[in-house]
Parts: structure tokens; C-alpha cells; sequence
């Protein structure tokens, strides 16, 4: 099976978009801005995260994600899909547990890529309206979190009606 690589999707939109979550044109924006800090990250420390004895002016041709896209690629397919380390090594070319090294190392930099975008997730409701600022096209992601369920029977009737309901 032939690893996936960007250079092979990059002209199906439609893949493209099934495979990240992005158009082309959004995928290729954020790689701009993901690629610096790639190169600062790479250029001083090792994938395991350890700082380099000299530094490094360019990488390695037989590199697992060998371009900037790739390494985006990976990530994003990771996290839109979810699927196991097994299944996302398979489908990128090689062994469980480079995906998991290469994740490790990835996302913190995707993180930072976005934080300086201003775009990572506001979970306060006044960040969250500064955040939006006069943006034209925003997306929210609801998330239902768990409550823990009170072992007073009384305090139990109060809090929950066995329905999903606002709170009073």
C-alpha cells in the first residue's frame, strides 16, 4: 500500500476536504503558517524532543512525512478521523510507534501555530466575543461533558429530572 501523501490529493478538492476538514486553499494557508514553526522546532530538536548537538539547515529526504504538507496532512487526518495509531501508521507508511512519535511531536506545534493565529478554542464566554471580534464565519463545537450525579437522594431529585433540561 503507498503511503498517503499530499502531492496525491492536492488536486481533489473533495479528498482533500473528506481527508482534513479543510478546502485546499484553507489546508495550504494554515500549512503557511505551520511550516515556521516547524523549521524553528526542527532545525533545533530532535523528533523526541531532545535539543540538537548542531543544527539542522535541511531534512532528511527519507523522512516518513518527507514535506511540510505531509506532516499537516498527518495531523489533521488524525484528528478529523480519529483512528487508531495502527490504522493511521498503515495509511502513512510506517510503524505504530513513529505515528505516536510523530504526534507527540506534531500537535504541540499545530497548538502554537493556531495560538498565534488567535485561533484556538475559547471555552470563556468574553474571550470567546473578543475572540470573534467582527469575524464573518465562526464555528462552534458543543461538547456534552458529564456531570457526577450527587449520592444525596434529595439533592439528586433537585438537580436532575431524568430529562436534559436548562438549570432554573
Amino acid at each position: 500500500m503507498e503511503a498517503l501523501r499530499y502531492r496525491d490529493i492536492r488536486e481533489k478538492k473533495d479528498r482533500v476536504l473528506r481527508l482534513t476538514g479543510f478546502q485546499p486553499e484553507e489546508f495550504e494557508a494554515l500549512c503557511a503558517k505551520f511550516t515556521p514553526v516547524w523549521e524553528k522546532y526542527i532545525k533545533n530538536t530532535t523528533l523526541e524532543g531532545k535539543p540538537r548537538k548542531r543544527q539542522v539547515k535541511k531534512e532528511r529526504k527519507n523522512s516518513m512525512l518527507p514535506t511540510t504538507e505531509d506532516k499537516l496532512l498527518f495531523l489533521l487526518y488524525e484528528h478529523k478521523n480519529y483512528p487508531t495509531q495502527e490504522a493511521l501508521a498503515t495509511q502513512f507508511g510506517m510503524e505504530q510507534p513513529h505515528a505516536n512519535v510523530w504526534l507527540k511531536t506534531l500537535r504541540p506545534l499545530l497548538q502554537e501555530t493556531l495560538h498565534r493565529e488567535g485561533d484556538l478554542p475559547q471555552r470563556v464566554s468574553e474571550r470567546l466575543n473578543k475572540a470573534i471580534g467582527d469575524r464573518k464565519r465562526v464555528i462552534i463545537d458543543g461538547v456534552e461533558r458529564p456531570i457526577l450525579r450527587s449520592g444525596d437522594h434529595e439533592t439528586q431529585e433537585e438537580e436532575f429530572s431524568g430529562k436534559k433540561k436548562t438549570l432554573r
